[in-house]
């Protein structure tokens, strides 16, 4: 099986580079999470959420954007 990571190795019999459909490739969130767990930085859209937090006796609830 060869290396996916391996982008940089020569053709041994023709000694060429990959070509660039071969490096750069689409890929699912859970395909390039199972590929390269260690550069996944999750997803870069931004997200509206209800947040609640309680400041000593009151309860506040604050509509944030991340």
């Amino acid at each position: 099986m060869e290396d996916p990571l391996d982008v940089i190795s020569a053709d041994k019999e023709n000694e060429r580079r990959m070509s660039i459909e071969r490096i750069y490739q689409k890929k699912s969130q859970l395909e390039h999470i199972l590929l390269r767990p260690d550069t996944y930085i999750g997803s870069v859209e931004y997200t509206d959420r209800a947040v609640s937090f309680s400041n000593q006796m009151q309860l506040n609830l604050v509509s944030d954007t991340f």
